[in-house]
């Protein structure tokens, strides 16, 4: 979305709150007004931050608990705004029903009615922004995958995604992440982008950690958008300097101790790239030399991606999209994502995994009914699954 387009939306929120909610109750004291303008001018700091240096209030070492009081802020501010456009809606339609434009289902004019508005954004907007900082719980799946051979039934790849390890990252955190993805004896460890919100010396320290991460054919990555934002040339040559390997529009052939080649796996930069003069997506150049006789697994930040690969991959992660943040958001959010924004999709014959997110970004910390995950992939062989099944076992699927 152009820039100048988003720096208008603070903006039009303030004119949002001010003529549709606050003039019209005029029994508000000029503190309680002057309090809103306040807390409107923190909502638009915050944004700021983003839309133009894309940093947050993480960035500047502040305790965690400051900033998700203006996270908590921002996003009451947000629903506010989502509340005022309900009650214009409402307040239409009975108008309609009525067929008497001169009367209110809501009056804009009522102070109980304004408190109450008031007091739930900033109820929804504390249970959001705190959903977003709890620990990711597990999600499996388990599902059968062409070309698997009967030897490496039972794959096992664990999918990280959207860690955004930022100034308010705590070591134990990243170490809690790391150790619970050690518990599952991993045979591939994939990450989909969003590693970092920060500098390399600022984040040094936290990120490290990831290096522990122990799977049987290695970690493998693909950078988001916040890796460009964050200076990805310094990030990619310390990640890789800990055995963290990123595919940049390339693959390589995954093989077992005997050298036999069990799965293709190919990664694509991010659209980003662009704005910084470094090596857009390429699906095609991704996909050159693999071994048709493997499955192919394929990771791309953004989902949109996945439409374009329905022929080539047998499996692609992505992540981005946080789950959408919310039912009913989310159908937004899957707007701009090829209608995709958490768990399990068909597209004929490949998979998409949209992972909901292993930690928050403090850009948009907002969830409901979406908690941060480690993603689970269990791949499974068509003929083992077959020898399974005649003996009267089940395979477990979970989406």
């Amino acid at each position: 979305m152009n820039i100048l387009l988003l720096s208008i939306i603070p903006v039009l929120q303030f004119v949002f709150v001010y003529f549709l909610f606050l003039k019209p109750i005029q029994k508000y004291s000029f503190i309680f007004r002057k309090l809103f303008f306040v807390l409107l001018g923190i909502s638009a700091l915050n944004g700021y931050l983003y839309i133009f240096f894309k940093m947050t209030t993480a960035y500047f070492g502040i305790p965690k608990w400051l900033v998700m009081i203006v996270l908590n802020i921002f996003w009451a501010m947000a629903v506010l705004c989502i509340l005022i456009g309900i009650r214009l809606v409402l307040n239409f339609l009975f108008k309609l029903l009525r067929r008497n434009f001169s009367v209110n289902l809501f009056k804009p004019e009522s102070v109980i009615l304004g408190l109450f508005m008031t007091a739930l954004s900033f109820y929804i907007s504390a249970v959001a922004v705190s959903n977003g900082f709890v620990p990711p719980v597990i999600r499996n799946y388990t599902f059968t995958v062409d070309k698997l051979s009967v030897e490496n039934s039972g794959l096992k790849i664990v999918q990280l995604s959207d860690l955004h390890i930022d100034g308010i990252a705590t070591k134990s955190e990243i170490r809690d992440i790391v150790d619970r993805v050690n518990e599952q004896k991993p045979d591939l460890v994939l990450i989909t982008g969003d590693f970092v919100d920060g500098k390399v010396s600022d984040l040094k320290d936290v990120t490290d950690i990831l290096f522990d991460l122990d799977s049987k054919y290695g970690v493998y990555a693909v950078p988001g958008n916040h890796e460009y934002y964050s200076d990805y040339r310094k990030w990619l040559e310390h990640f890789e300097k800990g055995g963290i390997k990123f595919l940049e529009n390339n693959n390589i052939s995954v093989k077992d101790y005997a050298q036999n080649n069990v799965l293709n796996l190919c990664g694509i930069t991010d659209p980003t790239a662009e704005h910084y003069n470094m090596t857009e997506p390429s699906i095609k150049d991704a996909l050159v030399g693999v071994d048709n006789s493997v499955p192919t697994i394929f990771m791309s930040h953004r989902p949109k991606f996945a439409v374009q690969l329905q022929e080539f991959s047998d499996l692609t992660l992505c992540g981005h999209t946080h789950g959408g943040f919310m039912p009913g958001i989310d159908i937004l959010v899957g707007l701009l994502n090829e209608g995709m924004t958490h768990g399990l999709y068909k597209l004929g014959k490949e998979k998409v995994i949209v992972s909901s997110g292993t930690r928050i970004n403090t850009a948009s910390a907002f969830r409901i009914f979406n908690k941060p995950v480690i993603n689970i992939i269990v791949l499974e062989s068509p003929k083992a699954h077959r020898n399974l099944s005649s003996k009267n076992f089940s395979v477990y699927f979970e989406g």
